[in-house]
């Protein structure tokens, strides 16, 4: 089978991106196991409880922009964190989830390089193992590709996080991100399914859910970029159907 070299993988938390920092990460998925054991059984049979996520990352430290975000987000709720797993081309495979950030640790032995470890879960809602819709820097107003990420029966929820890692212009730059789905690759009849909240002057992160059924199966973002001393905006889309 393929194997996977780790070179241009990703981790983002909420808007501020640590790939360049960060030389380490592990994320784990469990369910916890449940005995449901009973007279008559001769085996132990175990019955899948509640899930769990887990995230572990390291690297180098670094004052700007790392470590004022990470020390602020200990103990904060629902900011998003992704993963590109795969890499940075569209539709690549992703991970995100919203998370609490329980541990923020800095560390270094004398004549080494000053270090960080972070320490996150859940704080609510699935891990989701999605695909990378956008990652670019937009300067004008346009589309991403279309991805054929799948369509969502009246069991599933279809899941989208928005970074905005990077932001410049004159200070009334704004940015407007949409995703769309369609029956087509070619968006003849797209239909607005998502809107995130403008990004203006600030790094902003943003994570939303949409209940199925959704019978389109491509998906892509929209984005109006507006504003004066040429605006600009880093931008990372990911959506996942579960």
């Amino acid at each position: 089978m393929p194997k996977q070299v780790l070179t241009d993988q990703q981790i983002i938390v909420g808007g501020y991106d640590l790939t360049s920092s960060t030389n380490a990460v592990a994320l784990d998925y469990a369910a916890e196991g449940k005995d449901c054991t009973t007279y008559g059984d001769d085996t132990r049979v175990l019955m899948g409880g509640l899930k769990t996520v887990q995230l572990q990352a390291g690297g180098f430290f670094d004052a700007v922009p790392q470590d004022s975000p990470l020390f602020s987000n200990v103990g904060a709720s629902d900011v998003p964190i992704s993963i590109m797993a795969q890499g940075t081309t569209d539709g690549d495979v992703g991970f995100f989830f919203r998370s609490m950030a329980g541990q923020y640790s800095l560390s270094a032995d004398v004549g080494e390089l000053f270090k960080y470890s972070l320490a996150a879960g859940a704080s609510q809602g699935p891990l989701v193992r999605g695909q990378l819709l956008n990652d670019s820097t937009e300067t004008a107003s346009g589309d991403g590709a279309a991805i054929q990420v799948g369509a969502a029966s009246s069991t599933q929820t279809v899941y989208a996080v928005l970074h905005v890692t990077a932001s410049s212009g004159s200070g009334d730059q704004t940015l407007d991100v949409t995703i769309g789905s369609d029956d087509n690759g070619s968006f003849t009849s797209e239909t607005n399914r998502f809107t995130f909240t403008q990004a203006t002057t600030s790094v902003t992160s943003e994570f939303l859910s949409l209940v199925g059924p959704i019978t389109d199966d491509y998906w892509r973002i929209n984005f109006a970029i507006a504003g004066t001393g040429s605006p600009s905006f880093d931008i990372k889309v990911l959506l996942g159907v579960m």
